[in-house]
């Protein structure tokens, strides 16, 4: 017993679903590396910024110039400060919290 189609498409319309199937997956992809480039993200600023000494705990960072960031957030940032926005519960739990995130998209 073979399967066969009660109708054939018209191969327009083939083409047209192929060409939009297309347009979604290249979506999802650039979806996908744009949350796995902030999870990278987020790991090398939060391995930096445990890695530094606590003798630097009082200084000021400053933002690079090819760093984006909101206006309205407070522009003196301590490395304490940091260290505490990037994981505030110290055992690296924002890092899973967004990469479980990430993998449900």
């Amino acid at each position: 017993m073979t399967c066969r189609p009660a109708r054939q498409l018209d191969k327009s319309v083939v083409k047209n679903n192929m060409s939009n199937n297309g347009e979604f997956v290249a979506h999802l992809d650039a979806i996908v590396r744009y949350r796995l480039n902030q999870l990278f993200t987020l790991e090398k600023c939060l391995t930096t910024v445990k890695s530094m000494p606590t003798k630097y705990d009082f200084h000021i960072l400053k933002t690079q110039d090819s760093v984006k960031y909101e206006a309205a957030i407070d522009k003196e940032f301590t490395v304490r400060r940091m260290r505490f926005a990037l994981d505030p519960l110290n055992d690296y739990s924002m890092l899973t919290h967004i990469g479980q995130a990430t993998l449900h998209i």
